[in-house]
């Protein structure tokens, strides 16, 4: 059974109103003591917020396998052009870093919804990579009949997924970190995957096995087809979906068999895992706290390190935990909890002044920030 997909407008717009009411509360940072600067960066957070909110109400399963950030980016950085108007309901210094405003605002959910609409059509789709290790009655395969059918499978319940062409991406890839990746290495496949340009790598195994049975006389060949696999998201090597499928089918033809079990087989799984992913997706774009990684270089001391954290906890808004995982060779990982993702982080970084320390960012995504410190010397 195919999974349907449709755009579920929110209860406002489908009773007919264009607008919905929503409250949200806005942070904003207190620099060299301006509280009027920092009022008004936090209404336009909470406004933010609020439109977001509002979003998260119209959009829902089948928009979830979109590249939700490009659309949810375009959509906050004209946040103020969707509130028809708001008012403040509670407003102070939480710390005495950080201004907080509470609004209750009313969004036209109409035009949001219009918005959305045309991004959708604008966005890119999330790409995926499918690599399985096939075996017949136990010996490997050549065939390629399991990738080939997930992607089928995937390809026949959305257009909304770009599923990377297995042939292509094994003729680019290293036949060790190949292999390494199907013996079960999510490193290597998280690794493969962003050599691949892949949002998604789908690694797993594929067993057939063939079983002649006596039944009253009678001689009948029968498949039986077990497929496991694993959703590894690229950006941090999380497994966010994990399953299997079987399928046995008894008809005569020896080969026919086994391709018919495989590939139902496959189709459950897909059906199984397809769920998680689209959960997984909504968390990601419209969650009120997001898990990002976040790689520092260049700092050689740990008390170094320990005042970086410092000017980090007092200088960017919406960090709930910043937890240290490890330092080594002046590079530290940390996990931050934060009300922002990974992308929205690096453009605060590059905008705040966090002297004594000097930031680059390197690279960042949803998931995932890397950045390089120095120290400034004083004179």
């Amino acid at each position: 059974m195919k999974f349907l997909f449709a755009l579920l407008i929110g209860p406002s717009l489908a009773l007919g109103s264009d607008t919905t009411a929503v409250r949200a509360k806005g942070y904003g940072a207190i620099l060299a003591g301006d509280l009027a600067n920092a009022r008004d960066r936090a209404i336009e957070d909470a406004l933010r917020r609020a439109v977001e909110q509002a979003v998260g109400t119209y959009i829902q399963s089948e928009t979830v396998v979109q590249n939700f950030m490009l659309v949810k980016d375009e959509i906050l950085s004209r946040a103020r052009g969707f509130v028809q108007s708001y008012r403040v309901v509670s407003e102070g210094k939480e710390d005495p870093t950080t201004y907080t405003v509470t609004v209750d605002a009313l969004v036209r959910l109409g035009d949001v919804a219009d918005a959305v609409e045309e991004l959708i059509e604008r966005a890119g789709r999330p790409r995926i990579m499918v690599l399985v290790h096939e075996t017949v009655d136990g010996r490997p395969s050549e065939s390629h009949e399991a990738e080939d059918a997930l992607v089928s499978a995937f390809k026949e319940r959305s257009d909304r997924f770009l599923i990377l062409d297995p042939e292509t991406v094994s003729r680019n890839i290293e036949a060790s970190k190949a292999r390494a990746a199907l013996a079960g290495d999510l490193k290597a496949a998280s690794s493969i995957g962003l050599m691949a340009g892949a949002d998604l790598v789908i690694v797993g195994t594929a067993k057939v096995r063939h079983v002649r049975q006596e039944v009253y006389g009678t001689s009948w060949e029968s498949s039986q087809a077990t497929v496991s696999a694993e959703a590894v998201w690229t950006g941090t090597g999380e497994i966010i979906a994990a399953e299997s499928s079987a399928a046995t089918k008894t008809v005569a033809a020896e080969q026919q068999t086994g391709i018919s079990a495989l590939r139902e087989a496959c189709s459950g799984l897909v059906d199984r895992m397809l769920p998680k992913l689209l959960e997984y997706w909504r968390k990601e774009a419209f969650g009120t706290g997001k898990t990002v990684q976040m790689v520092v270089r260049g700092l050689s001391s740990l008390s170094d390190l320990g005042s970086f954290e410092t000017s980090l906890r007092y200088s960017l808004r919406g960090i709930k935990k910043l937890r240290q995982r490890s330092f080594e060779g002046g590079t530290a990982l940390y996990d931050l909890e934060a009300v922002s993702d990974g992308v929205q982080i690096a453009r605060e970084l590059e905008t705040k002044n966090l002297s004594p320390f000097k930031v680059k960012v390197i690279s960042a995504s949803r998931n995932r920030l890397e950045v390089q410190v120095s120290k400034e010397e004083r004179p």
